[in-house]
C-alpha cells in the first residue's frame, strides 16, 4: 500500500489541437512546468483535465501521454466520472493496466445517487474492481448529489479508501468531514478555492487548485507557509490569481488562455464551450506581464 497524498495536487488541464485531438506536445510540456513549479500530486482526466468529456480515445491517449511524462517524478492519479458503475470499472481497469496507483472516483451522474445504499453499492464495487487506491471525489455541481459524509466515513472505516477530494464549496460541510475524519483514518483535500491557513487548522492534506497549472510555484508556497507568520501574503498572492483565473461557471478558459501566453498549448476549449471574451484576455495579459511573464 502507498502513502497517503499531501500537499498541493495539480488537477491537470488538456491541451488541445485546434482540430480538436490531445495536443500531446503541449500535454507533456505542461506536466513538466508543473513538476518544476513543486507541486506534489499530478492528478489527470479530473474534471479540468476533460475526464468526462473526451471521446474513449482521446480520454485514452490523454492519460497513457500523462502516465508516460510523470513516470515517478511525483505520484500519479487519474479520474473515474461514469454514469454507472459498469462503465466505471472499465475505465478503472484501464488506468490500472497503464500503470496507475490511484483512482479518484465520483458517483455517477445524469442519472444521480440519492441513499447511502447507492453510494455504497457504487464505490464499493468500483473498489473491488482494482488493487489501485480509490480515492473518493465530491463534486455535487458536476455529478448532481452530495455524497453524506457519514458515507465517506464509513466507506474509511471499511477500509476501501483513506483519501477524499471535496469540492462542494460548502465550508460547514467540509469542516465537518475534517473534524472526523481522523478517526476514520480518513485525509481530506479541498477541491475548491482554499483558504490555506483555514483548511492546515483543519487537518486536511493538502488542496487541489486549478490555477496550479499555471502558478504553480504560487500555490506551493501558499500551501508550505499555511501556519507561518507570513501566510496572509502567500494567500493575497494566490487568491488575486485565482479571482483571475476561476469563475464559478467556468474553471479552466482562462487558465488554458494563460497557459498559452506562457508557451504551452494553444488555449483550445473543448467543444461546445465558447472562448475567452477579449476583455477577460486583456485582463490576464495585464496580470501575467505584472507578475513577470511577458
Amino acid at each position: 500500500m502507498t502513502g497517503v497524498l499531501s500537499g498541493i495536487i495539480v488537477p491537470l488541464l488538456t491541451p488541445l489541437t485546434p482540430a480538436g485531438g490531445i495536443d500531446g506536445t503541449a500535454l507533456r510540456k505542461l506536466i513538466r512546468h508543473t513538476i518544476d513549479g513543486g507541486v506534489d500530486v499530478i492528478f489527470a482526466g479530473g474534471s479540468v483535465g476533460l475526464g468526462a468529456l473526451l471521446p474513449d480515445s482521446q480520454w485514452r491517449s490523454m492519460l497513457e501521454i500523462s502516465r508516460d511524462e510523470i513516470g515517478r517524478k511525483v505520484p500519479a492519479i487519474a479520474g473515474v466520472m461514469e454514469t454507472s458503475t459498469p462503465r466505471a470499472i472499465e475505465r478503472i481497469k484501464y488506468l490500472e493496466s497503464i500503470g496507475f496507483g490511484f483512482f479518484v472516483l465520483t458517483p455517477t451522474y445524469y442519472l444521480t445517487l440519492h441513499s447511502a445504499g447507492e453510494f455504497l453499492a457504487h464505490f464499493g464495487k468500483c473498489r473491488e474492481a482494482s488493487q489501485m487506491e480509490m480515492i473518493v471525489y465530491n463534486i455535487p455541481s458536476c455529478t448532481g448529489s452530495c455524497i453524506p459524509a457519514d458515507t465517506i466515513l464509513e466507506m474509511a472505516r471499511r477500509g476501501w479508501t483513506r483519501m477524499c477530494k471535496e469540492s462542494s464549496g460548502d465550508i460547514a460541510y467540509f469542516n465537518d468531514l475534517c473534524a472526523r475524519a481522523g478517526d476514520a483514518g480518513l485525509t481530506v483535500y479541498q477541491g475548491m478555492r482554499p483558504d490555506f491557513a483555514s483548511i492546515g487548522r483543519q487537518g486536511a492534506g493538502g488542496a487541489v487548485p486549478v490555477i496550479a497549472n499555471v502558478l504553480p510555484a504560487i500555490a506551493k508556497q501558499a500551501w508550505v507557509n499555511r501556519s507561518k507568520a507570513n501566510a496572509a501574503a502567500f494567500q493575497r498572492e494566490f487568491d488575486q490569481a485565482w479571482d483571475l483565473l476561476v469563475r464559478p461557471y467556468d474553471y479552466f478558459s482562462a487558465s488554458l488562455y494563460a497557459l498559452a501566453k506562457i508557451g504551452i498549448g494553444e488555449g483550445i476549449m473543448i467543444k461546445p464551450f465558447a472562448a475567452l471574451s477579449k476583455e477577460r484576455k486583456a485582463e490576464i495579459d495585464r496580470y501575467l506581464s505584472d507578475i513577470g511573464f511577458a
